[in-house]
């Protein structure tokens, strides 16, 4: 029973932690003074080393902002060779294929990895069980007697990974930064994860910001 116990508070407690977002903005700010239109077509580009992350990071990014009259365009799809991209005299013929309107570009700028000390707890759980009972009252005092067990989990130290990715939203037409963001993924499980929440986030804060819609 005390098995069956500790696998029900492993199970709860996974199921209650994968759904909660990992995804934090650290800081965020947008610029007041901007009174242009909204933007429609947002080139994304990802600086990453790895190739094949750049373009799972554009295409996911891209898709998860497509909605609407918004639409993302992958970066790597018009200029694949990101490295050899360093000024604007280079960069701004790919821009205007795009006919980008604006520019998003996310920089993973640290992987940080801490460890944490986590105290012991008790938790406490249903009692799971079938038998014979004599009547309503016979159950009634078995399951009250029964209704909560005790399970111990003793200290461990476990290694926490946070992500940090800025990103920064610049208008075509002026060349300047409309909106920017520094975000934390706090053990996100898997580069997938990140995108998704990263894009969901960002998203929000653009149409809070006005600058999509």
């Amino acid at each position: 029973m005390r098995i069956v116990a500790r696998l029900f508070v492993l199970l709860f407690t996974t199921i209650l932690f994968s759904g909660c977002t990992t995804t934090e903005f650290v800081n965020h700010w947008s610029d007041p003074a901007y009174k242009g239109p909204k933007f429609q077509r947002i080139l994304v580009i990802g600086m990453l080393k790895d190739d094949i992350k750049r373009r799972a990071f554009e295409d996911k990014f891209s898709q998860n902002i497509t909605r609407g009259n918004v639409v993302g365009i992958s970066s790597y799809t018009l200029m694949p060779n990101i490295e050899n991209i360093d000024d604007k005299a280079k960069l701004l013929p790919f821009v205007k294929k795009a006919n980008a309107d604006s520019v998003l570009i996310a920089s993973l700028t640290a992987i940080d990895k801490k460890e944490r000390r986590v105290p012991a707890s008790v938790d406490w759980v249903p009692t799971m069980g079938y038998g014979a009972y004599n009547g309503f009252y016979d159950y009634y005092g078995r399951s009250y007697r029964n209704m909560y067990t005790p399970v111990y989990q003793s200290a461990y130290t476990t290694t926490d990974t946070i992500i940090k990715i800025e990103t920064r939203l610049f208008a075509v037409s002026t060349e300047k930064l409309v909106w920017a963001a520094d975000t934390e993924s706090f053990n996100p499980g898997s580069f997938q994860k990140v995108i998704n929440e990263l894009s969901s986030i960002i998203l929000k804060d653009l149409k809070k910001s006005g600058l999509v819609n």
